[in-house]
């Protein structure tokens, strides 16, 4: 195994990664923002991908490391593909720390989880670590993650409802009709049964903080006329200013 080659990187919900490990298409745009030290609050869900690059075939082992230990609860699911795109999760473990052995598949170069976490809403406001680390048959790689636990508590929603997203659409439509629904009175998408999949939870994520009361929101003129869009991450930067209590700039 060419374990010299093996990487772990983060990445926002809103950019999904390929079996190739780079941004699948309808995710590519802009800027891509570091997941070093993102804000989140306090009840409620954040999500990232977390991505390990090796060769296909070679074997490694997940970790996710706290500190404090156990300060939020980690869920892990483990990314499938469907025509080159990831949506469908299968469930690694609830409360996960580690280890996972698994082997990235032939054929791929990436291997990609999808890691949500929960802070229970009465939790200190506080920096907090989160740190995938990934056993590369002799050594380390960890990805220094550092929490930014906000003064906003929003509640937890379950994921439910599925926003049907078209194939060719980026996953942050999913957040853009969540914010279309707040802004112009539309009725949420219905509750529907069905596995977790990253479209449900990104919506999810993004009706959770939308439920925040808050003067922040952008004018819902162009939105509710369907002239407005987001551009890749543009709901991140949103969220967290939200989050943090600070303006949002006009739509444009």
């Amino acid at each position: 195994m060419t374990w010299l080659a093996a990487q772990i990187e983060v990445y926002s919900e809103f950019r999904r990664i390929g079996p190739d490990g780079e941004i699948v298409k309808p995710d590519q745009g802009g800027t891509v923002r570091e997941m070093l030290s993102p804000a989140v609050p306090r009840g409620g869900h954040a999500s990232f991908h977390v991505v390990i690059k090796a060769p296909g075939g070679s074997g490694y082992t997940l970790y996710i490391g706290q500190n404090p230990e156990g300060h939020g609860q980690i869920t892990l699911y483990r990314e499938l593909y469907t025509d080159g795109l990831p949506n469908r999760l299968e469930l690694v473990k609830t409360d996960f720390a580690g280890p996972h052995n698994a082997v990235v598949p032939d054929g791929q170069t990436a291997d990609v989880y999808w890691m949500d976490i929960e802070y229970p809403p009465t939790v200190a406001v506080e920096r907090v670590k989160v740190e995938p680390q990934l056993w590369a048959g002799s050594h380390w790689i960890v990805y220094p993650m550092e929490i930014r636990l906000t003064e906003a508590r929003l509640k937890s929603l379950p994921a439910d409802r599925d926003p049907g997203l078209a194939s060719s659409a980026s996953i942050e439509s999913a957040a853009l009709l969540a914010l279309r629904e707040k802004l112009c009175g539309i009725a949420p998408a219905k509750a529907s049964p069905g596995e977790p999949t990253i479209g449900r939870l990104v919506y999810r994520n993004a009706r959770e903080v939308l439920n925040l009361p808050t003067t922040l929101l952008p004018e819902p003129g162009p939105y509710c006329k369907g002239e407005a869009a987001l551009p890749i991450e543009g709901f991140l930067r949103l969220r967290n200013q939200i989050l943090q209590g600070k303006p949002t700039p006009p739509a444009k």
